[in-house]
């Protein structure tokens, strides 16, 4: 099956100076629409944790096209969030954000709990990894990260390969992808930079510093309104420590992570 985790960022400043109720009022609407998404998409929310929704697709029925309707729903989130934040702004609050981690595996469902109180869920690690990916997402500055068997499993997407990493909890590594939207979404723009930025991934892995970092100082300069500066200035933060301490010769481009 598939899950989704996701997180709302700077609500804590959107809190700030507001009461229980009004609080409560713009979390549920939040809430509300992210829910009727999942639902709409034939998934289920698992629970919410405080800002956070953690959704599953493909249990306790399987839809058949369970991980598309995973990396749909994270898109449709991003949809949710620019409409939110034109309202927010309307009325002079703070705009938010959200980081959304989604993963395909197996996982233990069933009801679980204590003998007095039993909630249906899913535990296991296709759990653990779909919110160590959401947490990536702060790392590399985007909203949306999904793992190399949700992009096999949801084929009818572009996707942007980010890294392959190895989180906290884990030991072996896995592909993370960011899916950018389905095959005919991308105008020329778009594809030329992902062309690029692919190019600049293949020469880092093989050690090729000086086209690796002109391309993604290209791509840098070219980002006008800083949407993917984090992403960038990541790898080019990486592409110096590289050059001043170089790989050993087993080095295979896995990156690990120990915090979460």
């Amino acid at each position: 099956m598939t899950v989704l985790f996701s997180d709302v960022r700077n609500f804590t400043a959107l809190c700030e100076g507001r009461g229980p109720e009004e609080i409560l009022s713009l979390l549920n609407l939040y809430l509300t629409q992210v829910s009727n998404l999942i639902e709409d998409n034939g998934g289920v929310v698992d629970k919410y944790i405080g800002d956070a929704v953690m959704a599953l697709f493909g249990a306790p029925l399987e839809m058949g096209n369970d991980a598309a309707n995973a990396v749909e729903t994270g898109m449709g989130m991003r949809r949710i969030l620019v409409d939110l934040n034109r309202g927010f702004a309307e009325q002079g609050l703070p705009q938010i954000g959200i980081g959304i981690g989604i993963n395909t595996g197996l996982v233990v469902a069933g009801n679980m709990g204590s003998e007095r109180r039993l909630n249906y869920t899913v535990i296991g690690d296709g759990v653990n990894l779909a919110a160590r990916l959401e947490g990536l997402t702060k790392k590399y500055g985007l909203e949306i990260i999904v793992s190399e068997s949700t992009r096999r499993a949801a084929p009818g997407y572009v996707y942007r390969k980010l890294d392959r990493v190895r989180v906290k909890g884990k030991k072996d590594a896995v592909g993370i992808y960011e899916p950018l939207g389905e095959s005919d979404a991308l105008d020329a723009a778009e594809r030329r930079d992902l062309e690029i930025f692919d190019g600049a991934m293949r020469d880092l892995r093989l050690r090729h510093w000086d086209p690796a970092r002109s391309a993604l100082s290209r791509l840098r300069h070219g980002d006008a309104d800083g949407r993917y500066a984090k992403l960038y200035g990541v790898y080019l933060e990486r592409l110096e420590h590289y050059v001043a301490e170089p790989p050993d010769s087993e080095w295979d481009g896995t990156v690990e992570f120990s915090e979460k």
